[in-house]
């Protein structure tokens, strides 16, 4: 034996269906229009490691294609991975030279030698504060190329102050009596 269903229930099922269809175009709406927005918004902002835009909002011409999206140098990450191996060949460079010039042209003591290599590799060891820096506290809206400036900056004027200032004699160069001695 069927089940009577009586007209107020049959009412109340349709308007609970019609209820849930029209929630559920609502969110499908809200959806799209969510998706839209992330949509446009991932077209304006470069990836935030871009040396390019250092992860700011571009302006306009840079919306559609361009440099944000690698354009003409390439992908958005490129000066960021050649600043590490410019890095890299100047972390391995520069302990073979401090041990030449240290114990060989100067002839200090161990623990003058160690002192300098110690110095050197300290800006490497904050390289975690220096970046949480950058991250928080952008330049004029860009959060990495003005800070990769201003550490190379900072570094050609200190290889052009080294270039600049005159070497004492090496230690084997010079006679008791003064005089230069040539090998």
């Amino acid at each position: 034996m069927a089940h009577p269903i009586s007209g107020t229930d049959v009412e109340a099922v349709i308007a609970r269906a019609e209820f849930e269809a029209q929630l559920s175009a609502e969110r499908a709406q809200a959806t799209r229009e969510h998706l839209r927005a992330l949509t446009e918004l991932h077209a304006v902002v470069a990836p935030s490691d871009s040396l390019e835009h250092g992860g700011a909002v571009p302006d306009a011409k840079h919306a559609g294609g361009g440099p944000a999206e690698g354009g003409e140098y390439g992908s958005p990450g490129f000066g960021l991975v050649l600043q590490y191996i410019v890095v890299g060949v100047m972390m391995s460079t520069m302990p073979g030279l401090t041990y030449g010039f240290f114990l060989g042209y100067l002839a200090v003591p161990g623990y003058v030698y160690t002192a300098a290599s110690v110095t050197l590799t300290l800006p490497w060891s904050f390289k975690f504060v220096i970046g949480l820096i950058s991250d928080t506290c952008p330049i004029r809206g860009l959060r990495r190329k003005p800070y990769m400036a201003l550490g190379w900056a900072l570094c050609a004027l200190a290889l052009v102050h080294m270039s600049a200032v005159s070497l004492p004699q090496p230690y084997w160069c010079v006679a008791p009596d003064g005089r230069y001695i040539k090998t």
